[in-house]
């Protein structure tokens, strides 16, 4: 029978012996959770009140004033208050938080591609239908 958690341990091993640089430097803003909060932004098709993100990414309003505050002084998003009610902040995207997003989307596409063309093309259907399973 498969160790599964000896199997994961082994993966994050070959990961840190592989030195995968490009792979922790996304990562690192990944895990922070600002390019969650911008994809999540993005794909909205109403406002996106502050409120709201906090709840559909189950942190707390703490955590999502801080993470906005990050990416208000980073110039990705900005903040007004909503027309239906003022009571509520409404963020939506800059067009320099567009750009950032889309950068770090086709990083991460490329960090996958470099991952996917290791496999051979039935390697690549089998661990797509187990990532697709597993989601």
């Amino acid at each position: 029978m498969l160790d599964r958690r000896e199997i994961a341990e082994d993966i994050l091993n070959s990961v840190d012996k592989k030195g995968c640089k490009h792979l922790t430097e996304f990562l690192d803003d990944w895990t922070k959770g600002l390019f969650v909060i911008l994809r999540v932004i993005d794909r909205s098709e109403n406002e996106v009140v502050a409120g709201d993100l906090s709840s559909a990414l189950n942190v707390s309003t703490a955590r999502m004033a801080v993470a906005l505050a990050t990416l208000d002084a980073k110039k990705w998003i900005k903040k007004h208050k909503s027309k239906l009610d003022a009571r509520k902040t409404v963020v939506e995207l800059t067009e320099l938080g567009k750009t950032k997003l889309q950068e770090k989307e086709e990083q991460l596409i490329q960090i996958m591609k470099e991952f996917l063309d290791k496999l051979d093309e039935e390697e690549v259907m089998q661990l797509v239908n187990i990532i697709k399973k597993t989601l």
